[in-house]
């Protein structure tokens, strides 16, 4: 079939397996019961399959292999676990661990940032709980993969305090995130810069080197230079407060969220330098798409770039292979291994 028939005219694999993934990840945030059960759905159904060569076994295969991921990921992931942990009562707690993600701040005030925590000492244990926290501290901004030690408050992270308000609790929870640390003063925690190699830090050297960039010539007007930053790089911890929400109540805020306009047009410019050089096609998707991952996680690893790179990586698999792209289908495909690396992205807008 061409693009130009009907959607249930076409041939969707992809469209029968996102349905029955969103289908077992509702019913396991909504059941409450634990891994179990749907992993025995999922052999049962494997093994009918063998003898009925039908897609509903597949699919109902799928479904609980996806309810069996949300609740590893929800109920019973390391993050769940280190909340019951904690309980209501904040405890002192001492935490060592490696900096993911970019910190959020102001230099000079309190900067957060997600720490991904290797050893934790609380109530006098010492565990090793492989799950992320937020640690707010009155440091200068860490770069992505130095290492931390600090000691604080560990707590939950606090619900909305007003109906209405937003729901930071619920929000961080979808994000694998149900605790944080307070770390009263610098003397409370040191910071070790990465000495070594690795992409992370690759891609923050390059976000510097971006952001840099982006200041020449107008350094005089701070105000535009971190627009502009917003714009490009997602980065609005040095936007004016007062200018956010002007942007929030006009409903145009999502103008620094990199998304699939960002995504899209650094694809369409590596495409035509590439080609403008003669370079084969496939050539071009092999470059192009590490590319773009590296672009979302220069812009913050943010949902929203990763939905855009993930989707424009299966349609350019899809140009370049034997058969004619279907757009709905490579939606559905990008839909699926974006599920199947996080079912909390279900309920992330």
């Amino acid at each position: 079939m061409t693009d130009r028939a009907f959607p249930w005219q076409q041939r969707l694999p992809f469209a029968g397996l996102l349905f029955s993934a969103i289908g077992g990840i509702l019913l396991a945030a909504f059941l409450p019961i634990d891994a179990r059960p749907w992993l025995a759905g999922l052999g049962v159904s494997l093994i009918v399959w063998l003898f009925i060569q039908r897609a509903a076994w597949i699919y109902l295969a799928a479904g609980c292999a996806f309810a069996a991921l949300q609740v590893w990921q929800t109920r019973e992931s390391p993050s769940a676990r280190l909340a019951a942990l904690v309980g209501n009562e904040p405890a002192v707690a001492t935490v060592q661990g490696r900096v993911i993600g970019y910190s959020d701040g102001k230099p000079g005030a309190k900067i957060r940032f997600l720490l991904e925590v290797e050893e934790l000492e609380i109530h006098g244990e010492i565990l090793r709980p492989a799950c992320q926290i937020l640690v707010s501290a009155p440091v200068d901004p860490p770069l992505w993969n130095d290492r931390v030690t600090a000691s604080g408050t560990l707590r939950e992270v606090p619900g909305p305090r007003n109906p209405g308000q937003f729901d930071s609790r619920a929000y961080q929870a979808r994000q694998g995130v149900t605790c944080e640390m307070i770390v009263p003063s610098p003397a409370d925690i040191r910071v070790e810069p990465d000495a070594g190699f690795s992409i992370p830090r690759l891609a923050s050297d390059c976000r510097r080197w971006m952001e840099a960039t982006l200041r020449e010539g107008i350094s005089g007007d701070p105000l535009v230079c971190e627009l502009l930053a917003g714009l490009v790089l997602g980065a609005t911890s040095e936007i004016p407060e007062n200018l956010q929400d002007q942007f929030r109540q006009t409903g145009t805020f999502h103008i620094f969220s990199v998304s699939g306009l960002h995504v899209g047009m650094i694809a369409v410019i590596l495409w035509q330098l590439l080609r403008a050089f003669a370079v084969d096609r496939r050539a071009c998707v092999l470059v192009i798409i590490p590319a773009l991952f590296f672009y979302s996680l220069v812009t913050g690893w943010k949902p929203s770039s990763i939905r855009a790179a993930t989707m424009t990586a299966i349609f350019l698999i899809g140009m370049v292979s034997s058969r004619q792209p279907v757009p709905l289908n490579s939606l559905c495909a990008a839909a699926f291994v974006i599920l199947a690396q996080s079912t909390n992205e279900l309920f992330n807008p």
